[in-house]
Formats: C-alpha cells, sequence, structure tokens
C-alpha cells in the first residue's frame, strides 16, 4: 500500500520531532518502522511528484510535467510489477481519472464515491471483502490541500480549537479557496493569522493520523499486517508563510523550491521485511521508493529506474547521500499554456541548494 499525503510536511511529523500531537498514532508505529527523515520530493506539485513515486523517474524523464501529459505506455511502474505477478491492482484514488495519471497502470473500478462523506470507509470495506486474494494500490490522500478546513479536526489545536473564538476575516479565505490569488506573498500577514494557519494545516495532519489508522486496523483485523509493506510519503510540501505564502505551485499559480515545499515525509512499515525500527537521515528521495519495494519483495529493479533501493539503509547498512533533483513548471497543474515552458529546477545536497528559473 503506497499512501501519498497531499502537501504533507516533514518538519510537521510527531515522529519526526514536531512538538505537536498531529500523528499520534504513527508515531508509535514508526519505532517499529523506518522514518527517512532527509526525503525530498522530485516536484514542488502533486503530478510529476507522484509518478515519480511511482515510476523510480524523475520529471525530466517521465514527462509529466504539465496538465495534460501522461507517462508513456512503456514505461514500467510499481502498480505494474505488481500486477504482472497476480496483484490485484484496486483503483483507490481520484487522481486517476486524470491526464497526468492515464497510463500508471491498468487498475479495476472500486466504485469508490470520492463526493461521498467516508471515503475512508469505502476502501477498508474493499479491502475486507477482497483481501482473500493479493493485492497492491496507491492512495492519495488530498485533504491536507487548500482550503484548510479539515471537517471537524479543525478545532484541535488553538486558536482554532477555541470554539467561540471567530476564525480572522483572511482565515476565512484559506478555510474557503483552494487557488489563492492575488499571491499571499503581497499581504502582511499578522501573529494572530499565523497562529490560525498552522493550527488548520496541524489539524490537517492529525486527520490523516486517524483516516490512517482506520485503514491500519482493518488490516489488522483480517489477520493480513504481517505480509503487508505500507509506504506513506507526500506529493510535495507546503509553504506556511515562511516566504510570505501560503500553499504551493498549484495553489498560487508560483512555484517555489524552498525546503518547505520539498522536505516530506517517508516511512517504510513491513514487519515481515523490517527486523528494527530505525531513524535514517541519509538523504532520498521519490525516485528511490520504487526500487525499494521491487528490493523487498526479491525482484529484479528494471535498468531503466533512475533511483536506488534503500534496503541497504532499512537493514543498517550505511548510505552516502546524494544530490536529488527536482523540477517544476512555473504554475503547477494551473499553469497557463505559456508558464508550461518556464520551469523551475533545484539540485539539492546537505548543505547547499541551487535554484534556477529557465524558460
Amino acid at each position: 500500500i503506497v499512501i501519498t499525503v497531499d502537501c504533507a510536511r516533514s518538519d510537521r511529523m510527531g515522529f519526526n520531532g514536531y512538538e505537536r500531537d498531529t500523528t499520534h498514532y504513527l508515531n508509535e508505529l514508526v519505532k517499529d518502522g523506518v522514518s527517512f527523515t532527509q526525503a525530498y520530493s522530485q516536484a514542488a506539485w502533486t503530478s510529476p511528484g507522484v509518478i515519480s513515486t511511482l515510476t523510480g523517474l524523475y520529471p525530466p524523464t517521465h514527462g509529466v510535467t504539465a496538465q495534460g501529459r501522461s507517462v508513456p505506455k512503456s514505461v514500467h511502474t510499481l502498480l505494474d510489477g505488481f500486477k504482472e505477478r497476480g496483484y490485484r491492482i484496486p483503483n483507490m484514488s481520484y487522481l486517476s481519472v486524470d491526464q497526468n495519471f492515464k497510463n500508471i497502470a491498468e487498475m479495476e473500478d472500486t466504485g469508490i464515491d470520492i463526493t461521498a462523506t467516508d471515503e475512508i470507509g469505502q476502501i477498508t470495506k474493499w479491502i475486507g471483502d477482497n483481501h482473500q486474494d493479493p493485492f497492491a494500490f496507491w492512495y492519495h490522500w488530498r485533504f491536507a490541500h487548500l482550503p484548510y478546513n479539515p471537517s471537524d479536526h479543525k478545532r484541535v489545536f488553538p486558536p482554532a480549537s477555541n470554539l467561540e473564538e471567530e476564525s480572522p476575516e483572511r482565515i476565512k479565505t484559506l478555510i474557503q479557496t483552494e487557488v489563492l490569488i492575488p499571491y499571499t506573498e503581497d499581504m502582511e500577514w499578522t501573529t494572530e493569522e499565523r497562529k490560525w494557519i498552522d493550527a488548520l494545516y496541524d489539524a490537517q495532519l492529525k486527520h490523516f493520523d486517524d483516516d490512517f489508522e482506520r485503514i491500519r486496523q482493518k488490516l489488522v483485523q483480517l489477520d493480513i499486517l504481517d505480509n503487508t509493506i505500507i509506504i506513506i510519503t507526500a506529493d510535495h510540501g507546503e509553504e506556511l508563510l515562511e516566504h510570505g505564502h501560503v500553499g504551493h505551485a498549484s495553489t498560487a499559480v508560483s512555484s517555489r523550491h524552498f525546503d518547505e515545499h520539498l522536505h516530506i515525509p517517508l516511512v517504510f512499515l513491513a514487519p515481515d521485511v523490517i527486523q528494527e525500527g530505525r531513524v535514517i537521515d541519509t538523504m532520498v528521495q521519490q525516485v528511490d521508493i520504487l526500487p525499494t519495494v521491487f528490493d523487498m519483495m526479491g525482484w529484479d529493479i528494471p535498468e531503466t529506474v533512475q533511483g536506488r533501493s534503500l534496503l541497504p539503509a532499512i537493514q543498517g547498512q550505511p548510505m552516502e547521500d546524494l544530490p536529488v533533483y527536482a523540477e517544476s513548471v512555473e504554475g503547477g497543474y494551473q499553469s497557463k499554456p505559456k508558464q508550461r515552458s518556464t520551469f523551475i529546477r533545484s539540485v539539492r545536497t546537505r548543505n547547499w541548494k541551487l535554484i534556477a528559473h529557465s524558460s
């Protein structure tokens, strides 16, 4: 099971040292799993980052660099690897209908209605009804994305936890709006507004933690947890006013490559494979996920894959840092036609980052 959490920042995870209780359930699980504290995305918006996760290829190679583009059918994806070996591949993600995700795998229809109030309930029901067969799926949890309106979790942290306090007027915009124009960097934000932004965003991560608990508990109930590999990561990060902005490329038609946009969580939970919990600070990236999974399964890694297997690090062997490459079109998914030829590219090492803009 691969779960990509939209807009999830590594530094807002409790298991990575964040002071708020955003990931209460995951914090305990990671003690018996593996967390990579220096994981990075290949782009500052959803499509290229997720496609890199599912293919092990950098954006210039897989080609999904703007809206309307698809992976070539010749590309061998993570889900293809399981399907070829007899696994059922249920379609669990609303993104699969988008052109960007057209060729990631031949998936079976699950009938999941993303407009229904309980998407997680539908997923756990499918697992319960079909767990006799081996299965593999990718699920994109989308609720940490703007608008910051995380259901009944939104009042968990102060000041949003104060039921009697009304949110500031501009915060209501963040609760209601998916794309912010004019850019928030042109605004002056008060200390109180910043606290509200942090509280609402953090509450959404707690919402994910609760949803993930429901999925995992279903695996426990069905007695299939021990031979299930679960990977939790993100498509990209999220800026929360570190550089004057709220969101990421596809929320304000403005791409940036600061660490808050690219530094993501990466957790492997695999009781049958991971013999000892580890926290690993080696620099890793989305393209490393596919080869790691294939290596865990004992399968040959396709020669075309551009990432590397992280299984040696998971098993306790030292691994060196490799530079992280990321690439985003100027406006992400919301890019206008002219913007789709303007790129923000970055290369990051342990101590340095180069960010370049080019047309």
